[in-house]
């Protein structure tokens, strides 16, 4: 069974291909450029843009949207990311938790999959803390340049202090499960996805 996995971002199908894999479910990549309206709510923006990506494709599909939330900051940036990496970089986040009481943070992801009928969505939270200083090196299978800041509670280095191998282990596969839900959807309901 064929999934199809609508994003610009190359580290998401990696992880995506990573979690199917051993499921019998290969996940194809369709680059596209989906509009991302602005809100809070990541649930809400998953499903918009996994229906816009439906109604350009009209094939079943999946999409995944991320937010991070650090608790010092009131939950900001939210679904905010990229365009307060893009404003402030990593030197901006970090200065923001000085003096701060706690350094707590977690990543959320929302995936939603249109199965050509209705939408499902899948949420995970993935604990952790900010390091004090940046650690690590951007690889092509990290999701954004938090992966140099973020410390899951499981570890004493940030995501990009670990290998590839550790980095899927480690926060992928065993943390991050949005992927493992949709597979249980799926495997419960193999003619939805079609292809």
């Amino acid at each position: 069974m064929k999934l199809l996995f609508v994003t610009t971002n190359p580290g998401k199908v990696k992880s995506a291909q990573r979690n199917f894999e051993g499921s019998g479910i290969e996940v194809t990549w369709q680059n596209l450029v989906l509009h991302e309206p602005r809100g809070e709510d990541p649930v809400e923006i998953a499903m918009a843009k996994v229906h816009q990506a439906y109604d350009l494709l009209k094939k079943p599909l999946m999409v995944v949207d991320a937010g991070f939330s650090m608790d010092a900051l009131n939950g900001w940036p939210g679904t905010f990311i990229n365009f307060n990496l893009q404003k402030l970089g990593l030197p901006g986040f970090l200065k923001l938790l000085e003096g701060k009481d706690t350094r707590k943070a977690c990543f959320f992801h929302v995936l939603a999959f249109h199965d050509g009928e209705k939408i499902h969505t899948f949420r995970d939270e993935v604990g952790g803390r900010i390091s004090d200083t940046p650690g690590g090196k951007r690889e092509a299978w990290h999701w954004s340049d938090l992966a140099l800041i973020f410390q899951p509670f499981s570890e004493n280095r940030t995501l990009a202090e670990m290998t590839e191998s550790e980095f899927h282990d480690n926060y992928s596969q065993k943390v991050s499960n949005v992927y493992q839900m949709l597979c249980e959807h799926l495997l419960k309901n193999p003619s939805k996805p079609g292809s």
